[in-house]
């Protein structure tokens, strides 16, 4: 505008005038009353605002977390509560509440909770709008005795003590003064720790083990990770044939050897660069009871998991994951 030149340098400088493409503009009041009818002042925060400003003897404080994630589709896009038997697929995160509100009869916590999908206005230029998001909260009187995440079941019989007014297509949904009963707990994000947590079932016996190890689908397994068959037969004081491969096998090109080597340093204790019998036996009873859960989740028959199965097939081979590492395995 040409005003602007009519306005001394000190006060341009004290305005922090600068006509820089930074997102920020100036405009007249008149143009503004015109155009707009409501304005909203937000912070970054709830702790933004100036110490100074707050009324003397405010002690108050805002305590926040915040939880970043993603929903992949059929992994851990669940949808809302109307699709029950997937909704519980959706990240799961846990907070726990412990100081209650000042004066509050009923031993309640006053809690703001926003869900907020980053970067989407960025990729409305390849037809991508907002999507449809929404929030539920529900209680966990039991933390320690409850599946983590919890499960279809859990939703099934508990219903939502809070949620956002509706699932609807906006940037960001929240709901203020949730005011829920304060309970104890640990704090749980999205599934739990990542890592191995309990091992195989049932294990077959060393016999039956052997005879396997040793059998026309092991040949080339051995040959790649560097298991000398007389060897392992002579340890065990006993001659065993190789026979014919099981029936049901799954087919398949077998092992490759970037495989193989993988499958060496997770079982390699030793540091040795190759698999002992002891060791060796351990890979095998894991391949069984691999093969086993495959079969059982490869529902459809073409050879694969379908993602959707991709947290219970991991489940049943005894691999809790988090939602972040489970959509990186989706991905």
């Amino acid at each position: 505008s040409p005003e602007w030149r009519f306005i001394p340098e000190s006060e341009k400088e004290e305005l922090g005038l600068n006509f820089d493409d930074d997102g920020e503009f100036w405009m007249s009041f008149k143009d503004f009353a015109q155009h707009f009818d409501r304005v909203e002042i937000c912070n970054l925060n709830p702790d933004s605002l100036d110490p100074e400003e707050c009324p003397e003897g405010c002690t108050k404080k805002w305590e926040m977390s915040v939880f970043e994630g993603e929903w992949v589709r059929g992994v851990t896009a669940g949808g809302c509560r109307n699709y029950l038997e997937s909704f519980w697929r959706n990240p799961q995160y846990t907070i726990t509440l412990r100081d209650v509100d000042e004066g509050d009869d009923e031993n309640k916590c006053t809690i703001i909770v926003a869900l907020m999908q980053k970067n989407r206005r960025s990729q409305r230029h390849q037809g991508l709008e907002c999507l449809t998001i929404g929030f539920a909260v529900y209680r966990l009187p039991d933390y320690g005795h409850v599946p983590k995440p919890l499960d279809v079941n859990f939703f099934k019989y508990n219903a939502s003590i809070g949620r956002s007014q509706a699932f609807i297509n906006l940037r960001e949904v929240s709901q203020y003064r949730l005011e829920l009963a304060m309970r104890h707990g640990g704090a749980y994000d999205g599934g739990g720790p990542g890592g191995y947590v309990g091992g195989p079932q049932s294990p077959p016996t060393e016999q039956s083990c052997l005879e396997q190890l040793l059998c026309a689908l092991c040949a080339p397994i051995c040959k790649e990770i560097g298991v000398d068959l007389q060897q392992v037969t002579q340890q065990q004081g006993e001659q065993v044939h190789l026979t014919q491969p099981q029936p049901q096998e799954l087919k398949g090109q077998g092992f490759s050897k970037d495989v193989c080597r993988s499958m060496i340093a997770m079982l390699d204790k030793d540091g040795s660069g190759g698999l002992g019998f002891e060791e060796f036996k351990a890979l095998w009873i894991d391949l069984r009871n691999w093969r086993a859960v495959f079969r059982l989740y490869d529902t459809e028959g073409r050879g694969a998991i379908p993602a959707h199965h991709l947290r219970d097939a991991l489940h049943s081979a005894g691999y809790t994951v988090n939602a972040h590492i489970l959509n990186v395995l989706a991905h």
